[in-house]
């Protein structure tokens, strides 16, 4: 009786290790470094994305988003504005830096969430890594 249990057990062990295996291998990404990148179409800044593939996983996410004049989103990001704008704007880098490693922790895109006061970021995260992985196919 014992032994059909540790036989199923043995059997269900290696069922999700093939489901595993499979759902890793079925993304098909080449390994390599791979670029995508969004730019607004109304000249309001944009998000690139630099994606490093290694055995069908994101190893590595580099990020750069820019405003509409093409300044990188850093701490210096709305400080020529009012004091309220550049707090909002602040908050802004402070979310959109977590999208990366985010990303790397769960390795689907659309997974990862989006951070109240970079929702606008996310979308273009979202695309810009869309891209990229679309290259490493």
């Amino acid at each position: 009786m014992k032994s059909r249990y540790v036989i199923v057990a043995v059997l269900l062990i290696a069922i999700a290790a093939a489901v595993f295996v499979a759902k890793r291998i079925s993304r098909g990404y080449r390994d390599g470094v791979y670029e995508g990148e969004y730019h607004s179409e109304n000249g309001g800044g944009g998000t690139k994305v630099v994606l490093k593939i290694e055995n069908n996983a994101i190893v590595d996410c580099q990020m750069t988003a820019t405003d509409a004049e093409g300044h990188v989103k850093d701490e210096n990001y709305g400080k020529n504005d009012s004091e309220a704008n550049y707090r909002l704007c602040q908050i802004s880098v402070v979310g959109m830096r977590q999208y990366p490693g985010e990303l790397l922790k769960v390795q689907d895109i659309d997974k990862v969430d989006a951070v109240s006061g970079a929702t606008v970021t996310h979308r273009e995260f979202q695309i810009a890594v869309r891209q990229a992985l679309q290259k490493a196919r």
